[in-house]
């Protein structure tokens, strides 16, 4: 279903509004008719003081007729646990053991465990309608290039999630809109060790310095749970879309055409603009 052209004449509110799922967020809400009021985290920088007048920080959500809180959420938060059974797999009912993370001094996903418990002792007692989107690695237009400007040496021996930045915002914006939706939700297009990942992007684009060598690191396999009705674009499609996006903002160089030519058909490209020589292919930029 294209929901593209759907209308709207509500106001949401997005948080970290200058943020890289956040900004996605934003743009389809946009293209979608509604109002958008976006925060950032500098809101206070370059101020000497800060006056937090307002109190309660959160009000009662039926005061402030807000009808649901969609609250991002990671990977991290479902399978750190040393005691999981390895044979099952990861869904939105699994918790990292936040024990055990303390322990190891994993302390981004200790954060990330308090936050989304947090969030929903919070809902429970202001009897806010809340739904967690989890995210897995979301890549796309535009994540950080080190993987393939040759400072990363090595990649890391894991299995990993994957989404696109497009579909795990447009996730959000279904579980806001479907009056159903409730609980946690995993949004994962697909699972590949890196060294698929690798093998992807070499055969795209072979002429950057991609990092063929893996470390010795174990990560625990986790399967894709619900797709909440949106349609997924591939890793493979995710991972043109970073490069060419990279690119087009000159963090990359681009290398002229060669001879050969590494298959790219199953990635989609948008003819109206103009092709840009990758590597050893020739393709059209998809934004």
């Amino acid at each position: 279903m294209d929901h593209s052209d759907m209308v709207s004449i509500e106001t949401v509110c997005v948080t970290g509004a200058g943020g890289f799922i956040a900004s996605w967020l934003i743009k389809l809400f946009l293209k979608r008719g509604y109002f958008v009021k976006g925060t950032v985290r500098n809101l206070v920088r370059a101020c000497s003081g800060v006056l937090h007048v307002a109190c309660p920080v959160v009000n009662d959500s039926q005061k402030l007729r807000v009808r649901r809180v969609v609250f991002t959420s990671t990977m991290a938060v479902t399978y750190m646990d040393p005691n999981r059974n390895t044979d099952k797999v990861v869904d939105e009912t699994c918790w990292s053991d936040i024990n055990y993370v303390k322990i190891i001094q994993d302390w981004h996903c200790y954060g990330k465990i308090l936050a989304e418990n947090t969030a929903w002792e919070v809902a429970r007692k202001r009897r806010v309608d809340l739904v967690t989107g989890i995210a897995p690695l979301t890549i796309g237009p535009l994540i950080q290039p080190n993987f393939l400007n040759g400072r990363n040496k090595t990649y890391g021996n894991a299995v990993q999630g994957y989404v696109h930045v497009k579909d795990i915002a447009l996730a959000h914006i279904l579980v806001y809109e479907n009056p159903s939706a409730s609980g946690r939700y995993l949004c994962i297009e697909s699972v590949h060790h890196r060294d698929e990942i690798v093998s992807m992007l070499l055969e795209m684009f072979p002429n950057y310095p991609i990092p063929t060598n893996s470390q010795t690191i174990q990560v625990p396999r986790v399967k894709p749970y619900k797709d909440l009705g949106l349609k997924f674009t591939t890793v493979k499609q995710a991972l043109y879309d970073t490069v060419i996006s990279f690119q087009q903002n000159g963090h990359l160089t681009i290398f002229p055409e060669s001879n050969t030519s590494p298959d790219v058909s199953d990635c989609q490209s948008w003819p109206s603009k103009p092709a840009l020589a990758i590597g050893s292919s020739t393709v059209n930029p998809r934004l």
